[in-house]
């Protein structure tokens, strides 16, 4: 009877399920955005507000720090004493009573207000830094940006690492090609000094050749007017009487001679005067094939070409050659002598002649066909052969049917 009366007197313990239900019942869990509803707080009589003092309410003003609230202390109890007994040490109550209230601030209690942890998450957030948008955070995606830009750093001064690495590879065979470059810039300078030096040399010897011809020129002119004076007479003019034959008229006549007089200029032109007299005086036109067989529209002309020497056997081309006076030595040119209507003129050195028969001054002045005489006496005969190859017009250039030989070239002695 006595345990069962114990037992009786003895509180049953609830439920695990019921006990939670009651404590979460009693203690409510509020959440940052969830609003408790109270009462509002009766007034507490003196006794109570002694013993049980209500809790330290924060600064409302969101500009002051954790560090200010932390710091503020209660103010002390006056109890209507004298200002002696203001330093005086409270009651242990009351002693007791303040760490209890400081405990209770600074570890949460299961059993304290929703109101106050509401305030207390409210200092929290009001504590901590607000955090820019554009400042990136420090957590999880700060650490894989700085990761991010790390690598990205790295494969940048990778790549300029390569590109250097390649531009200056490049430089360098520019610079090797350069080298070759200059090299062969420098080999093509010694070629072009050692045969600038050789043509200068080449051109000093020019010179002096061109200056030795010309005082031989001289010395030749000189030593020719010296023969024209002892052979042919003072001169200066010479003159020579041509015996042409014609071919035969309509009438039957065996012969057709025409004469014609060249007079030679043995002042200005001694050289080729001296030339044509001798091949006279040595008889290479007394019957050796010397003809005029060709007609163009400005000059009439021949040369010996035609049959074969009788004396001789061979042809009158090589009787001339064998002479040693078919050629001139140069091309001697006057321009006192020039080629006019009329004239009597070498093609080139000789021994072909021509007679112009326009102003051929400009035409032959390039060419420097030595222009040595004209025809005083005869000019009718120049004339009539010029005719022979019929009508002529600019730039023609015609064979006669028949050639006109000169029979005999009769050197006239003052």
């Amino acid at each position: 009877n006595n345990k069962a009366n114990n037992r009786n007197k003895m509180p049953r313990k609830a439920p695990a399920k019921r006990r939670r239900k009651v404590e979460e019942d009693e203690n409510p869990k509020v959440g940052k955005n969830q609003k408790v509803q109270t009462t509002p707080p009766t007034q507490p009589s003196a006794e109570e507000a002694i013993t049980n003092p209500p809790p330290m309410q924060l600064h409302s003003n969101p500009k002051v720090s954790a560090s200010a609230v932390k710091g503020i202390a209660p103010p002390p109890i006056d109890n209507g004493d004298d200002d002696d007994n203001d330093d005086m040490v409270p009651p242990p109550a009351m002693m007791n009573h303040q760490n209890n209230s400081s405990k209770a601030s600074s570890s949460p209690n299961k059993e304290s207000s929703p109101v106050k942890e509401n305030e207390n998450e409210a200092t929290e957030e009001m504590m901590e830094p607000e955090e820019d948008e554009d400042t990136p955070s420090h957590g999880g995606g700060g650490a894989s940006f700085n990761i991010l830009l790390v690598c990205l750093l790295i494969g940048l001064g990778c790549s300029a690492g390569f590109v250097h690495q390649r531009i200056a590879q490049d430089l360098q065979l520019q610079l090797k090609g350069y080298q070759q470059e200059l090299l062969h810039t420098n080999e093509e300078m010694a070629l072009l000094k050692k045969e600038s030096n050789n043509v200068a040399m080449i051109s000093e010897q020019v010179d002096q050749v061109r200056s030795e011809l010309i005082d031989l020129v001289h010395e030749i002119r000189y030593f020719a007017r010296q023969q024209l004076k002892a052979k042919f007479g003072p001169g200066p003019i010479y003159q020579v009487e041509l015996e042409l034959e014609f071919p035969p008229g309509d009438e039957g006549e065996q012969l057709n001679l025409q004469y014609m007089t060249v007079d030679l200029d043995g002042e200005n032109m001694p050289h080729a005067v001296l030339t044509f007299m001798q091949q006279a005086d040595a008889g290479l036109y007394h019957k050796r094939g010397f003809g005029f067989h060709h007609v163009g529209d400005h000059i009439v002309f021949g040369s010996p070409s035609f049959g074969i020497d009788e004396l001789t056997g061979n042809e009158f081309g090589q009787v001339w050659e064998d002479s040693g006076h078919a050629r001139l030595l140069f091309h001697e040119h006057s321009e006192v002598v020039p080629h006019v209507p009329y004239t009597i003129g070498f093609s080139g050195r000789g021994p072909d002649l021509y007679f112009n028969m326009m102003d051929n001054t400009e035409a032959h002045h390039e060419a420097r066909d030595p222009c040595f005489g004209t025809i005083s006496r005869g000019r009718n005969v120049a004339d009539y052969m010029h005719s022979m190859a019929g009508t002529l017009e600019l730039g023609d250039w015609k064979e006669m049917e028949h050639p006109v030989i000169i029979r005999s070239a009769n050197i006239i002695l003052p």
